[in-house]
């Protein structure tokens, strides 16, 4: 009966790597075989989409407790999201970029723990996570670049004044903020303890 079995799922493309007959487990073959039955390009970008706008539904209750409704608009707008070729080829360049810029983070930590001593940790802490962010601010600048958004003669036109509205926001932001004590980093302040 197990001859029957082991029969019937390697002439299934997905198992035939489990056939013990066969040499061994090729992961390769593997990650292959999920790339070419979509497992990559709908499957994973479709479940991101959908975990990310079912957390932001649940967290803010935008429309109250009714998990079956957070479940559907989720399930919609990650189908949406998928079905659209630009969105599913930006998420690849961002992840890939993403990727790139976390593994220079990650060395750029193990030589910083090499290096650093306990008395100026604090500060390397500081700059290793403004580094973090400007490699964050490059990597969605570059995998927006790579569609030629800024490429574009709107762009072109109308550069400056979208730099004039940003710094215009902030110094709005900055004027309308709260005035608080010294050191403290409004909603960012469990960030700041954390780092101390």
């Amino acid at each position: 009966m197990s001859g029957v079995l082991t029969n019937i799922l390697s002439a299934m493309p997905i198992f035939r790597q489990f056939d013990p007959f066969a040499g061994g487990f090729d992961f390769r073959n593997l990650i292959y075989q999920w790339e070419n039955i979509g497992v990559f390009d709908l499957f994973l970008p479709f479940l991101l989409v959908f975990a990310v706008v079912f957390a932001i539904l649940s967290s803010t209750r935008v429309l109250g407790d009714h998990k079956g409704v957070n479940i559907i608009i989720s399930l919609v707008l990650g189908l949406f999201s998928v079905r659209v070729l630009f969105v599913r080829d930006f998420f690849g360049v961002i992840f890939a970029n993403f990727g790139i810029a976390i593994a220079g983070l990650i060395v750029l930590v193990i030589l910083t723990g090499v290096f650093v001593t306990e008395k100026s940790r604090k500060q390397w802490v500081k700059l290793v996570f403004g580094i973090g962010v400007v490699g964050f601010v490059i990597v969605m600048i570059s995998s927006i670049n790579s569609f030629s958004w800024f490429g574009s003669p709107w762009w072109q036109r109308n550069w400056l004044n979208v730099l004039w509205i940003a710094i215009g926001g902030v110094l709005l932001a900055f004027m309308l903020a709260p005035k608080e004590k010294p050191g403290d980093w409004g909603p960012l302040e469990p960030l700041r303890k954390k780092l101390e």
